[in-house]
């Protein structure tokens, strides 16, 4: 069975080569962080919750 580096390795690349997309829930501004915290508690998420920084709206 291959390490634990060998693995992240290839998983990184399938990520480049774009064999793997995460799948993005919803976005929160930073200051909305709060919100989604409960979002991501309460079991409503079906992909990743993000927080983003600096960017108007929440938008990524």
């Amino acid at each position: 069975m291959p390490g634990k580096a060998a693995l992240l390795g290839e998983l990184a690349g399938m990520v480049e080569r774009g064999a793997v997309t995460p799948v993005i829930d919803r976005s929160y501004p930073f200051d909305d962080l709060p919100a989604a915290f409960a979002h991501s508690e309460a079991g409503h998420a079906k992909g990743k919750v993000v927080a983003t920084l600096g960017v108007p709206g929440g938008a990524a």
